[in-house]
């Protein structure tokens, strides 16, 4: 009698097989196939954990499901369960990203909705949250300062050399972001503060040009999207034009609990762009990081 493979093994090895890390997302999305793959181990990681939640839900209420071909069509079912258990919808949300590509070829669309997101739901760096508390702004003040004036992401940050920066055409001072970026997509983030050569200097006396600027890793409770979201506001109004100047299709209107809140698309593309997301991705950075004090919700 053949011996089968458990699920949480096949969630295993399906998941491997699909592991891209060190690979550049960016060109693979060029090419059309990102949607296949896994880039980073900490989605990699995610995914198999919420996979083997689904397996353990099958093992108590389909037993007959012995491979994961089988089971496909008990996803809605599953779904549906955790939806009643008042979870998260960013649970739920991440519950059906894992399933998704748990089976290669299948979409969000093939499964029932699933409830919306809200802003006002995310915690992340939003509010002062605990484990704040374990992170002194005092005895880490440059790197406040310089996440503030760049932007950067921590991997981005932990993995800066000193000579990581170009003094641009256009007398403006740039981060060259390659190294831990996102989806290996690099960047040119523009250093905006009211002093930005001091962030370059500072730099420079960090060592030479292969040396890194932070020496020690970047502590976990260090509020990393809330500094980002600084900086995406700042370089949003750097470039801000007054929107009673502007046709209506260069603005950018919100939607849900930021209804009524209005903003330049083209502030926003650069905002994006300096983040390391794309140009034209204005509900991200619309919704997630521009913090004007009279829409800061």
């Amino acid at each position: 009698m053949g011996h089968h493979q458990s699920l949480d093994y096949q969630i295993v090895q399906r998941f491997q097989s699909i592991l891209r890390v060190g690979e550049s997302k960016h060109a693979h999305k060029l090419i059309g196939d990102a949607h296949l793959w896994l880039y980073s181990y900490s989605t990699y990681h995610s995914y198999c954990k919420h996979a083997k939640l689904f397996a353990a839900w099958l093992r108590k209420n389909h037993k007959e499901c012995k491979k994961l071909s089988q089971a496909q069509k008990y996803v809605n079912e599953y779904l549906e369960y955790r939806i009643s258990q008042k979870l998260s919808p960013y649970t739920i949300k991440l519950d059906l990203s894992a399933l998704v590509k748990l089976y290669g070829g299948s979409t969000a669309s093939d499964y029932i909705p699933t409830p919306p997101r809200l802003r006002k739901d995310i915690k992340r760096s939003r509010h002062e949250l605990p484990h704040h508390k374990h992170f002194s702004e005092k005895r880490n003040a440059m790197l406040v300062v310089y996440a503030k004036a760049t932007g950067l992401r921590r991997r981005e940050l932990s993995q800066l050399r000193c000579g990581d920066w170009e003094l641009g055409a256009d007398g403006k001072y740039y981060i060259l972001v390659s190294r831990g970026a996102k989806g290996g997509r690099p960047r040119r983030a523009e250093v905006v503060c009211d002093d930005p050569e001091s962030i370059i200097n500072f730099m420079k006396a960090q060592g030479g040009a292969m040396d890194k600027v932070f020496k020690k890793p970047i502590s976990k409770a260090a509020p990393i999207h809330a500094w980002r979201a600084e900086y995406a506001t700042a370089v949003y109004l750097k470039y801000a034009r007054p929107l009673d100047t502007l046709p209506r299709e260069e603005i950018y209107y919100c939607r849900k609990d930021r209804k009524g809140i209005k903003f330049d698309k083209k502030a926003m593309g650069y905002a994006s762009a300096s983040l390391g997301h794309s140009f034209g991705r204005y509900s991200i950075v619309g919704e997630h990081y521009i913090r004007l004090p009279q829409n800061n919700q």
